[in-house]
């Protein structure tokens, strides 16, 4: 158990934010966010101010997409559930999350082995180059279209971030 205040705001558990001790609990009530923003495009609880976006995780209230599927809904629900010894993942909750119908169609013996192929697997060059093949084009804000450009080989990304105040 720890009671550290640390993570992304959108992504921790109600009891980190209360500040009560907690264990790998939140790790699975992070995962219900993700898999809700990887299905909606946003985070269930989302949010201008970090207070507010803390708040409407205390409120606990979740819309989702209409066109969410049951399983979908049901894994979310139950990996963001309020009570941390309720949440699907944690040894006291019923059911496992191998068995939910979300991944009724996942082969878990084969994912152990390591066996699955990926529905996309990106061409990678070598590790001695800037690869961007992967990157596509995007419109800036002021209209204008931009394109990825990697630092050259050799340079530290890192420096392209120094001096940035918000990263």
């Amino acid at each position: 158990k720890t009671l550290t205040l640390c993570g992304t705001p959108e992504y921790m558990a109600p009891e980190v934010i209360n500040r009560k001790a907690y264990g790998l609990s939140v790790d699975w009530w992070s995962l219900g966010v993700l898999l809700y923003e990887m299905v909606a495009g946003q985070p269930p609880f989302n949010a201008p101010e970090e207070q507010q976006v803390f708040n409407l995780i205390m409120q606990g209230r979740v819309q989702y997409p209409p066109a969410l599927s049951k399983p979908a809904t049901d894994i979310i629900t139950r990996l963001l559930a309020r009570d941390p010894m309720r949440r699907l993942g944690c040894p006291e909750a019923k059911g496992t999350l191998k068995e939910h119908a979300f991944f009724k169609e996942i082969d878990w013996d084969e994912v152990d082995r390591g066996g699955l192929t990926p529905p996309f697997l990106p061409e990678v060059g070598d590790s001695t180059s800037a690869d961007d093949k992967n990157f596509g084009r995007y419109e800036e804000s002021d209209g204008m279209v931009g394109e990825y450009q990697p630092p050259a080989d050799g340079q530290d990304f890192r420096a392209e971030l120094r001096g940035v105040a918000d990263w």
